[in-house]
């Protein structure tokens, strides 16, 4: 799966077309007043689209690293893509499917960042 870099026009739209609210929430382990958390689900290609925004504006966005999210998915992923206009370019990140729920470790959260989980 390609994919362009989140700023670039490419993913920006992928990541709102064809988009339904999902019924399914995310946890994450930050506290709640920290983090704004939205799941929404995608047809084709088919995924889950979990959306973080950093809400810890201490003097300033404050850097969350190690942040942990889990959300529930009918089957295992095949992949897991982190993309976010902090970082140079999309990744590939590791993941656990267990109990029926996905969970991803994000490397850092300044601003924004959008995980895409392929199943």
């Amino acid at each position: 799966m390609a994919h362009a870099r989140i700023g670039a026009v490419g993913l920006a739209a992928d990541l709102y077309q064809g988009v339904t609210t999902s019924g399914a929430s995310a946890t994450t382990s930050l506290a709640s007043a920290s983090v704004m958390v939205a799941v929404s689900d995608q047809a084709q290609p088919r995924r889950r689209l979990v959306h973080l925004v950093n809400h810890d504006y201490t003097g300033g966005l404050v850097e969350q690293d190690g942040v942990v999210v889990s959300v529930p998915l009918p089957s295992a992923p095949s992949a897991v893509t982190l993309a976010s206009p902090d970082m140079a370019q999309d990744m590939s990140v590791p993941f656990t499917y267990t109990g029926g729920s996905v969970s991803v470790t994000l490397p850092t959260l300044v601003a924004y960042d959008a995980i895409a989980i392929a199943y």
